[in-house]
């Protein structure tokens, strides 16, 4: 019932709806967790719902109490990498990863979120590194594609972003993140050329 009331907030348009749905899910999950304090599953949840507030200090706190409970979840490390990461704490995020692919060595989800953190703390080899290796794992990993393109589209190697974007549209014509990353990297390659020019 929690995660029903969860999905109709994140469906819902009318503020007031979303409130509404919130307060219910949040009441929801507290009934849950009083009836079994000890289930993963219901801490996650109630992680997911607080991340989706911005409430990372309360979805890191939720998130490793369901790591107590069971470690064999992958969901639960990686919403904890993540709000680690979202809470602007890249170390301990990065150590989360490194506890879980000691666990969850075949997961190419968590080696290309590892590469996305090592994005955002500007280690572009190792994001790349990353983020091959999730290709390796999964060739038709459509999401590593884009990401990969990222790191060329910061190098200012728009052939090679280009290249990864269009692998990328191919594997997952519908991958909206892509077809983003097309419109972005046009545009920078007309700033690019007109900058040239002027020079």
């Amino acid at each position: 019932l929690a995660s029903i009331f969860h999905t109709l907030t994140d469906l819902s348009d009318d503020d007031s709806k979303r409130q509404e749905y919130k307060d219910l899910a949040l009441e929801a999950f507290a009934h849950a967790v009083e009836s079994d304090p000890n289930d993963p599953v219901v801490w996650t949840q109630l992680g997911l719902l607080s991340t989706s507030e911005g409430d990372y200090t309360k979805a890191h706190v939720c998130f490793s109490t369901a790591l107590k409970h069971s470690q064999t979840i992958l969901a639960v490390w990686s919403n904890l990498a993540l709000a680690l990461q979202l809470a602007e704490q890249p170390v301990e995020a990065l150590q989360v990863y490194k506890n879980a692919l000691a666990s969850f060595t075949q997961s190419h989800q968590l080696v290309n979120n590892l590469g996305n953190l090592h994005r955002q703390m500007g280690n572009l080899d190792q994001a790349m590194a990353a983020y091959t290796r999730a290709v390796d794992m999964k060739a038709d990993y459509a999401l590593a594609h884009n990401n990969m393109a990222l790191v060329h589209i910061l190098r200012a190697e728009f052939d090679a972003a280009a290249e990864c974007l269009e692998k990328a549209l191919v594997l997952d014509p519908g991958l909206d993140c892509a077809k983003s990353n097309v419109i972005k990297l046009a545009e920078l390659r007309k700033r690019s050329d007109g900058s040239a020019a002027e020079s």
